[in-house]
């Protein structure tokens, strides 16, 4: 009998990692760094969008633009940046979330058992 190997040595890899739970970590950081430049993405197009809204609200103040161009694109605006806003709210509470739900998984693995 080999006292080296036991029944769970199947399990792990030579370094002693499980292989499923190693890769599972890894798709999960790659996940949550795609999440983040989404969300990056999404803040600059949000940003964006309030900018031009606020030069079109000039250029129609100054009379640059007649009044169908200005409600016709104000509308078109108004419709993509509540679509967008939706989108950053959504991703806030994913992250909102998966940090509740690693803090609470912190508090677990800090508790001492007997």
């Amino acid at each position: 009998q080999e006292y080296g190997k036991n029944h769970l040595s199947g399990l792990f890899n030579s370094n002693g990692i499980l292989p499923k739970q190693h890769s599972y970590k890894k798709k999960s950081f790659k996940l949550d760094s795609e999440k983040q430049q989404k969300m990056f993405d999404l803040q600059k197009k949000r940003y964006s969008l309030k900018a031009t809204l606020k030069k079109l609200e000039t250029k129609y103040d100054q009379g640059s633009i007649s009044d169908s161009d200005y409600f016709k694109t104000y509308r078109n605006l108004q419709q993509e940046f509540y679509l967008i806003n939706d989108k950053v709210q959504k991703l806030e509470q994913y992250f909102n979330e998966l940090e509740s739900s690693k803090q609470e998984s912190r508090n677990f693995d800090n508790k001492e058992l007997y």
